[in-house]
């Protein structure tokens, strides 16, 4: 006998688990579940972590009413116990996995035990709320406490890979696509390079490549004219490593050496914060190159259409360019493929990025935007000038990758397919 009686059965309601929620970077999960929504699915999340950032989407205030966070110690041990007493098989399953394929990693085995141990607290909600089936969003300890939650309730799960939590943190793989329904990355070198290398041919082909998206009608596209003004670079990122600002900066240097008149515009916030604005300063670029701070999806929205609605000093009536010089960080983290240039391209600006992750998967070097290779900030600064001076070339660039985002990165059509997913998913069926 199960500890909690389900509710009447809700084949179209989802538990989605995530680390922190809602998360200003992270976009992409409240837009899939809006897109869901939309859909007929009812939603409830669960995250590990409540974050406290000062600038929220809007969108997702009404989403903190359907979330769930982290419990009490002790109603987390009462619910291991129940579980313990009424799925003894399946607990002590979990815990001796965690272990097995953790042990060798005692950090990554501290955070699997404690999402493990919270997952049974979650098991009890998603029973009692009669949840068909659970997705996890990143495919560390998300997709540990997704496993649990799927096993002790006897529905279903699956999970999102993104980029260095499917490349980067790997012993815990194989079991988490073998007893998945379904598992999704967002980019095919996630999948072809990484976990076909873990997994077997038939594991492998639960595997389906998803983009994220994002709802192109929403992007203002007006035709590409520069003007005569000076150049004017804008880029959406979280100031992290590897998204390689430096290498910005630094190239902003150099054109304003060769006598460019240059304006970049940073839009977003991160532990680098002050060394990047150190950087700016030594670089004698104060007033050209300007970090703005954390904006809302819909104030970034504006600035990608004309950068004078939230930039108040924008010299030229929108964009230039969109520049991301994203590197392989020190650590091996990496770019999946960026939702920002998704943005960008819909919104009709040529961008401009390097050759990492899965971004060849969305820019193509000459047809819907320019690439170099990471850490050069001289060809980077070359790919900025060649755009600034042919404006011809801008426009069928922009042109290009608009198109791109439309046919392969459009979020409705891409929701909808992961919505087929569910529904096959949520068959009824116990899973374990």
């Amino acid at each position: 006998m199960s500890p909690v009686s389900p509710e009447r059965a809700a084949p179209r309601r989802l538990a989605y688990v995530v680390w922190r929620f809602p998360k200003l970077s992270e976009t992409f999960i409240l837009r899939e579940i809006e897109e869901l929504e939309r859909l007929g699915w009812e939603v409830d999340v669960f995250a590990h972590v409540q974050t406290d950032e000062k600038v929220r989407h809007p969108e997702a205030e009404r989403w903190l009413r359907r979330t769930t966070y982290r419990g009490r110690p002790g109603d987390m041990l009462l619910a291991n116990l129940t579980w313990l007493r009424d799925r003894p098989g399946d607990l002590l399953w979990l815990y001796g996995r965690v272990v097995h394929d953790l042990w060798r990693e005692p950090g990554e085995l501290a955070r699997g035990l404690m999402a493990l141990f919270q997952a049974a607290l979650w098991a009890r909600a998603i029973r009692r709320r009669g949840i068909g089936h659970v997705h996890a969003h990143f495919a560390r300890h998300p997709a540990v406490a997704a496993l649990a939650m799927a096993r002790l309730a006897g529905v279903s799960y699956s999970f999102t890979g993104h980029s260095q939590d499917v490349h980067r943190y790997t012993a815990m793989q194989a079991t988490k696509v073998r007893h998945a329904r379904f598992v999704v990355v967002i980019a095919h070198f996630l999948r072809d390079q990484y976990i076909a290398r873990r997994v077997s041919a038939s594991d492998l082909a639960k595997v389906h490549v998803i983009r994220c998206g994002v709802d192109v009608a929403q992007y203002r596209s007006p035709p590409h004219d520069r003007g005569d003004g000076p150049v004017v670079l804008l880029t959406v990122a979280r100031l992290i490593e590897f998204k390689g600002l430096i290498y910005l900066i630094e190239a902003c240097r150099l054109l304003v050496e060769r006598g460019h008149d240059v304006r970049c515009h940073i839009i977003g916030d991160g532990p680098l914060r002050a060394e990047l604005q150190r950087r700016v300063d030594w670089s004698g670029l104060g007033g050209r190159v300007v970090l703005h701070g954390p904006k809302p999806q819909a104030e970034v929205r504006r600035v990608l259409a004309d950068p004078a609605t939230v930039v108040p000093d924008a010299a030229a009536p929108r964009a230039s360019m969109f520049v991301l010089p994203s590197i392989v960080g020190a650590d091996r983290s990496m770019e999946g493929v960026p939702v920002s240039l998704m943005e960008a391209m819909a919104s009709g600006l040529p961008v401009v990025a390097t050759r990492t992750g899965g971004i060849r998967e969305l820019v193509e070097h000459g047809r819907t935007g320019l690439l170099v290779e990471q850490k050069d900030a001289t060809a980077l600064a070359d790919a900025i000038a060649r755009l600034a001076g042919d404006v011809g070339l801008a426009r069928r660039l922009a042109a290009a990758g608009r198109q791109k985002v439309e046919a392969e990165f459009d979020l409705r059509r891409n929701v909808e397919r992961l919505s087929e997913l569910f529904a096959h998913a949520c068959d009824g069926v116990s899973h374990y």
